[in-house]
């Protein structure tokens, strides 16, 4: 009573103290004191009986229950439980206030007794509102809680509320009341268990049809488009449509109880249905969206292609249209989280054309796009090479360049408070950072100079960003003395926001990152820094970009290592990006800084790393202006003071700039940019300047090192001409041949002779990459003269000049110069009294000698060898020591003149050498020349019949050589007799060739020489004659005919080779061939009773002879598929079928593939004709027979992956077949009614596949009674008819197979259950379903007893969710709950009984738990072995 009369006083003080506290007190004591005020109010509810009191509290509370970052589960629970206590007292009014917010708890909140708190206020309501008894039963079902198992989910009943759920459902909900549904399948989005995300997905779906038939009616119903897509008038406020945001003012809730209840409650508009597209269903996906569950993000994402679909009157969503596609491979939502990587960047990329194009709101971006590609930044399980990152960058870069300029800017900030807590993706955060600022956009045409206040030209947005140019294409800022109109104004004031921003904000946090603590500089801040100054004005980018660069300049003085070398790393990448105009600028500062000690040996390394990094990028000419520059600095690194030093080994091996000289490799660089005409003769003076102290051993290395590099250098610049380098090049040689022949007493410089050499060596590399027309008239006089040159410099002294002038004639006589002729015939004389008195083969000129000569003898007309001069030539060491010399001159140079068809003895006595060293080398070039020597000489030079047989038969005897490689040899040589010869000497020796490859084929026990004989007996029996072809297989016959074994093979093998020659013509041997191949087999086989299952032995020891024969057959029934349906070859077949299960792979790989050509010639199953229908391997029983051969090989190991599809090929064929089979029509049919109405040879082939498909239990049966027959169909009248039973032991011997978890295996088995998934169809496959969901269930949810492999379980999870598109999802998360729950009974059951047997026998118990842990044990050992094998490695 005392309660009663104060409870106003009591809850008027409550109300303003937790107001005031929500509002002004933070920390523990204000949670505290609001806690206990919370419990106090929930002791008084039960004694407030007052509308207007409860109403008043109601109002309070509300505030408390919104869905913040801070919320508190203890306030919650106990306002939701003042609130139960207050419900007798509510009106309807006050309980539709409360509905919103428990709507936004459920899509959120994941405690679990806070939701069952939400259903029993809901069952409370009920009393106030009854039409909430439906959303209060449904809410009850969907977070009802396992009766057995603690903290576990009843499933069950979860999903059967579910399949209440559907479109109509919604027809018969108001607004709030359909939205606390929509809240919970929004939660129940975020399982883990698949088949509630599926139930849940699937009701948001039909939640969309809903809206998609609502639109649709107010549309008949004469409302227009415009009405349709609306205007935002009357809209249901943002506070009550979010759901989680009820704000703590006064005035807002009571906004909220005037203006929204009545349309909360009120029936569904189409403002409504807006609305909770936008602020329900977009805003929840925005937060899902860059989930790491790849499962998730796909429901989602295919949530959202419904929407696009299904809602495109609504504007927000019709902007998604174009990404749709009915193409799968095309379309953007189908691809974007495929668990294939290739297929997301291919989406991204599609999203990018439609970014860039501008077809996507700034809304839509930041919302659903940024933070979906965000997520995808810090994913790599299955993107090792980092393509997905890539596309992620690039993807988020795209949008940053559409967005405007806050929300680019916070997009910045968001990235740096990124690298605070995600410190180990630091670089990827970098590198998105760089690539977001290269999308820089908010400058226009127009600039205004931030300390002047003066217009400025600035940045184009489809050019360069961050220069200013002017009229000239000069950077300069322009005064303009024009005003400046309002509009521009306001865009100098927004810009001047954008720079003070950079320059205050984003500058100094790049700032912060670019050096670290140890002074080791940040390679790609450095870049966004830079990039940063460069959009910046004029005058504050001169300030900061030399103090950027003198910063990084300043820290290659430090003597550690790591500090140099990045900051080298940051200078070279802020060179490349600015370009060679600051080159320059760089270099002096390099050279002004780096001054004394080992600096200066940094100087040069990091200048040789600068134009590595520059030089690639630029034109040639590029930076001719810095050259001098470039020279004063290399010089001193290559000849001066500093070269010395390296040339210490204490100084060399202290650093790494100190090892070696880089500036070679930067002359080289510097040779490959300069403009070629004006600045060659610069870098050659720079060298002949230091001939002078090229006397010295160690100047002259240097002097010839940077030749080398200069001539490298030349030869890769662009700018080259070949009339300049030949005026060049004249020039030198000219000039150092005179210095020659007036001597040294007139010589000026030394080396001299090292500028000729060069300029040899720059035309030698000319001409030899060089593809000179023999047209181009200009070019051929510009080398004419060079022959002249050449040749006079065939007298020098010096080595290398004689040496290169040679290299260089070789490639000038290649052309019709006019010379040629004549200073050929001077030049054999010339070379053949050089290599005479070098007399030495070692020599190094005595190669490049006979190489000129070979040249001279193909190419100059008037060049020709005497019999006397080739006499001579013949009794050089090169051909005295021709077997044992390392060289192929020789040979070359013999079949030069061979060429030349000289006629004199030694010749052929020399071809008897050749032929000998083709087969006894073992050097497959020597090998090749004396083939082509040998050929040539066999075609054009004139022989008798006696010596031409000589030289075959010495070709069939090394058939037999002891080594492959003359075997090999041989072997080509015959093959090049028998394609170049004529017609009638190639029939002529047919027989003389064929016996003794035949018997070569039969012993030669290398694969690859077998190939080749197979090779040439193939093109031998192509170039003979037919009656010789017929009496080579005649020859085959007779040895099939035989009893020797090793006939059988090579016959087989030789009637294979006349089918594939013969084709159509062989059909006159069919019937013979195809009696004795089944000779061949029945005894290899012995096989007894062709119409009994037989005993498959376990070891033929026939299997060469069983497998060439089926070879022989497969390419004869590919020649006459008609020979499939032969009645006389009935028995064949069934051997091919039996021998699928052969010990040997050989003999299942070739009887695996007949059997699938024989299916291939049948055509589909179900649509051939009546006499296809009645084919041997098309009965029933034989299909049954096959299932199970095929399903036997997957048990067996399986070599390769093409073995395991034809295997799986076959299977869907017979599966198919099966499946379409009606024996009886007249009644269902099982498989003990075909054994029952069967002969006894069908009985035994069904009774056979049962064993081996592993159901014994039905042939149990079958031999003992038959009372019980319709009890053995594995499954009762299904619907299915006769069809079920027939197929079912398949499905259940691949599921047997598929959990060994081998991978070959069972991958090719879940690559057969897409497949035949989709030829059944869902009525067909649904009765399989139980069968086909355990081993995927298992592997992709990791139950399997082994490791799993990651391909593998992308396999399953892909194939689950093809089977879920063909059955749909209600039956598929049926199938998939029952499997969970008996796999989940088996397990507890399993758990009971060791738990029992730990009581009943504690010793086992114990011994059990030892060896467990043993095994254990070893594993972790094993696992740290291997972690440190990898660090190790």
């Amino acid at each position: 009573k005392i309660l009663s009369l104060n409870m106003p006083v009591l809850l008027t003080n409550a109300q303003n103290l937790l107001t005031a506290w929500r509002k002004c007190s933070r920390g523990k004591q204000a949670h505290s004191l609001t806690k206990r005020m919370l419990h106090i109010l929930n002791q008084l509810s039960t004694h407030i009986k007052h509308p207007a009191e409860a109403s008043r509290l109601v109002h309070t509370l509300l505030p408390f229950l919104s869905t913040t970052k801070c919320a508190n589960i203890d306030e919650y629970r106990e306002v939701l439980c003042i609130i139960k206590e207050l419900t007798p007292a509510l009106d309807s009014d006050c309980c539709g206030k409360i509905l919103p917010l428990i709507s936004s708890l459920l899509a959120s909140l994941s405690h679990q007794d806070i939701r069952i708190l939400l259903c029993m206020v809901l069952k409370e309501f009920v009393q106030v509102e009854p039409s909430l008894s439906l959303v209060a039963g449904l809410l009850t079902d969907l977070n009802s809680m396992s009766t057995t198992t603690v903290g576990e989910y009843d499933y069950d009943r979860r999903l059967q509320a579910y399949d209440r759920l559907s479109s109509a459902t919604f027809h018969e909900l108001a607004y709030p009341h359909a939205l606390i549904v929509i809240s919970q399948a929004i939660y129940d989005m975020s399982s883990n268990d698949i088949s509630v995300r599926h139930c849940s997905s699937n009701c948001l779906g039909s939640f969309i049809h809903f809206l998609s038939s609502l639109f649709l009616n107010k549309q008949q119903e004469g409302f227009g488009m415009e009405h349709i897509i609306g205007t935002k008038k009357n809209l249901v406020s943002v506070e009550s449509m979010e759901m989680s945001s009820i704000t703590e003012d006064d005035s807002i809730i009571n906004a909220l109880n005037k203006n929204e209840s009545s349309k909360l409650l009120a029936s569904w508009s189409l403002e409504s249905a807006k609305a909770v597209v936008q602020k329900v269903l977009l805003l929840h996906m925005r937060n899902a969206i860059g989930s790491d569950s790849l499962s998730l993000r796909r429901e989602w994402m295919a949530l959202l292609r419904e929407m696009v679909v299904n809602l495109p009157a609504i504007a927000s969503l019709s902007e998604y249209l174009p990404l749709v596609s009915s193409d799968t491979e095309v379309d953007f939502f189908c691809n974007i989280n495929h668990i294939q990587i290739h297929r997301r960047i291919k989406a991204m990329s599609r999203f990018r054309d439609l970014c860039s194009a501008g077809k996507l709101s700034q809304e839509t971006l930041l919302s659903i796009f940024m933070p979906l590609f965000m997520g995808y930044l810090f994913e790599a399980k299955g993107d090792r090479e980092g393509n997905l990152v890539s596309a992620a960058v690039s993807s988020i870069s795209c949008i940053a360049a559409q967005l405007q300029w806050n929300s680019y800017f916070s997009l910045l900030m968001r990235i740096f408070h990124l690298m605070a807590s995600k410190v180990e993706h630091e670089k990827v955060l970098v590198r998105l950072l760089c690539a977001i600022i290269d999308n820089f956009h908010f400058y226009d045409a127009i600039h205004v100079d931030q300390g002047t206040g003066k217009m400025c030209l600035g940045i184009d947005s489809e050019s360069e960003k961050g220069k200013w140019h002017g009229p000239n294409g000069e950077e300069a800022i322009l005064n303009l003395n024009y005003s400046v109109p309002d509009h521009m104004n306001k865009r100098k004031d927004q810009q001047l926001d954008i720079q003070r921003q950079l320059e205050n904000q984003l500058l100094p946090q790049l700032t912060k990152l670019l050096v670290s603590n140890d002074q080791i500089v940040n390679v790609k801040v450095a870049l966004a820094v830079v990039k940063i100054v460069k959009l910046m004005p004029q005058d504050i980018m001169e300030l900061e970009l030399p103090r950027i660069i003198q910063n990084m300049v300043n820290l290659l003085k430090n003597r550690s290592q790591a500090v140099r070398d990045e900051a080298r790393a940051a200078l070279i990448a802020i060179v490349g990006f600015l370009g060679c105009n600051y080159l320059y600028f760089v270099i002096d500062t390099l050279n002004l800084t780096l001054t004394r000690g080992y600096e200066v040996h940094v100087l040069g390394f990091t200048l040789n790393a600068l134009l590595m990094k520059v030089v690639p990028s630029l034109d040639f000419g590029a930076i001719d202006y810095c050259v001098d520059k470039l020279l004063e600095v290399l010089a001193n690194d290559m000849f001066g003071a500093v070269s010395e030093e390296k040339d210490v080994d204490k100084i060399a091996f202290k650093m790494k700039e100190t090892k070696r000289i880089h500036s070679f490799e930067s002359i080289r660089l510097l040779a490959q940019t300069v403009t070629f005409r004006t600045h060659a003769i610069v870098l050659v003076k720079l060298i002949r300047d230091n001939l002078k102290r090229s006397l010295d051993p160690k100047m002259k290395c240097k002097v010839e090192m940077m030749l080398k590099q200069l001539a490298l250098g030349f030869q890769a610049n662009p700018s080259l001409k070949q009339d300049e380098l030949l005026v060049f090049v004249h020039g030198l040689v000219e000039e150092g041949m005179k210095e020659e022949k007036l001597g040294k007493k007139v010589a000026a410089v030394p080396n001299l002779y090292l500028l000729t050499e060069f300029a040899l060596q720059l035309l030698y590399n000319h001409l030899k990459r060089a593809r000179e027309s023999k047209r181009d008239q200009h070019a051929l006089s510009m080398l004419d003269p060079l022959i002249s040159l050449l040749h006079g410099c065939l007298e020098s002294k010096f080595l290398g000049v004689v040496l290169f002038s040679m290299r260089c004639l070789c490639y000038l006589f290649r052309l019709p110069l006019p010379s040629a002729d004549t200073i050929g015939v001077e030049l054999i004389n010339v070379l053949l009294m050089m290599a005479q008195k070098l007399g030495n083969i070692e020599s190094p000129l005595v190669q490049p000698c006979f190489n000129l000569l070979i040249v001279l003898l193909k190419h100059a007309k008037n060049a020709k060898l005497t019999d006397n001069q080739f006499r001579v030539l013949l009794r050089f060491p090169i051909f005295i020591d021709l077997e044992s010399s390392a060289s192929n001159t020789g040979l070359l140079l013999l079949k030069a003149v061979v060429g030349q068809k000289i006629l004199i003895p030694e010749l052929y006595d020399m071809m008897n050498r050749v032929a000998n060293l083709m087969v006894a080398s073992q050097e497959a070039p020597v090998q090749k020349y004396c083939s082509q020597i040998l050929l040539k000489f066999l075609l054009d030079y004139p022989l008798r019949f006696k010596r031409l047989q000589q030289h075959l038969d010495f070709f069939i005897a090394n058939l037999s050589f002891e080594h492959a490689s003359g075997r090999e040899a041989a072997l080509e040589m015959l093959h090049a007799v028998i394609v170049k010869f004529p017609d009638h000497v190639v029939d002529e020796q047919c027989e003389s060739l064929f016996l003794p490859l035949v018997a070569r084929l039969v012993n030669d026990d290398v694969s690859h020489v077998r190939e080749m004989i197979e090779t040439v007996l193939k093109v031998l029996m192509r170039r003979v004659s037919e009656r010789s072809l017929q009496r080579m297989v005649s020859f085959c016959f007779s040895w099939l005919n035989e009893e020797n074994h090793q006939l059988w093979c090579v016959a087989n093998q030789v009637l294979g080779f006349s089918v594939e020659v013969m084709k159509g013509k062989f059909s006159q041997y069919v019937h013979e061939a195809s009696f004795l191949a089944l000779k061949v087999l029945n005894h290899s086989f012995k096989f007894k009773d062709h119409d009994g299952h037989g005993d498959i032995p376990k070891g033929l020891a026939l299997w060469q002879e069983s497998y060439y024969c089926l070879t022989m057959f497969e390419k004869l029934v590919q020649q006459f598929p008609d020979m499939c349906f032969l009645k006389n070859l009935e028995e064949l077949w069934d051997l091919v079928c039996y021998f699928l299960l052969h010990q040997h792979v050989y003999l299942r790989q070739v009887s695996c593939r007949l059997v699938g050509f024989f299916f291939a010639t049948c055509g589909p199953p179900g649509a051939a004709v009546a006499s296809v229908r009645e084919a041997l391997l098309l009965q029933p029983s034989r299909l049954m027979l096959l299932a199970a051969y095929f399903c036997q090989q997957l048990e067996i190991d399986v070599v390769d992956d093409a073995l395991a599809e034809q295997i799986m090929n076959n299977l869907l064929y017979v599966t198919r077949a099966l499946y379409l089979t009606t024996l009886h029509p007249e009644k269902q049919t099982s498989w003990l009614e075909i054994v029952s109405d069967a002969d006894a040879s069908v009985q035994r082939r069904v009774m056979a596949a049962l064993t081996m498909l592993g159901f014994e239990r039905l042939v149990e049966l079958r031999k003992g009674t038959d009372a019980n027959l319709n009890s053995c169909n594995p499954v009762q009248d299904t619907g299915h008819g006769r069809r079920y039973p027939l197929i079912l032991p398949i499905f259940k011997k691949l599921e047997h197979i598929s959990l060994q978890v081998r991978e070959v295996e069972t991958q090719a088995i879940f690559k057969w259950y897409s497949t035949i998934s989709t030829e059944l169809g869902a009525d067909g496959v649904q009765p399989y379903l139980s069968s086909m969901l355990t081993p995927l269930y298992k592997i992709s949810e990791s139950f399997a007893a082994k490791r799993v492999p990651y391909g593998l379980k992308s396999i399953s999870e892909e194939v689950l969710n093809h089977i879920k598109e063909v059955v749909g999802t209600t039956c598929f998360v049926q199938a998939y709950n029952e499997i969970r729950q008996t796999l989940k009974m088996s397990r507890e059951e399993r758990k009971r009984m060791i738990k029992v047997n730990a009581l009943v026998d504690p010793e086992r118990h114990a011994k059990r738990k030892m060896r467990l842990a043993l095994k254990h044990q070893a594993q972790k050992k094993r696992k740290l072995m291997e972690c440190r094998t990898q660090r190790e490695g």
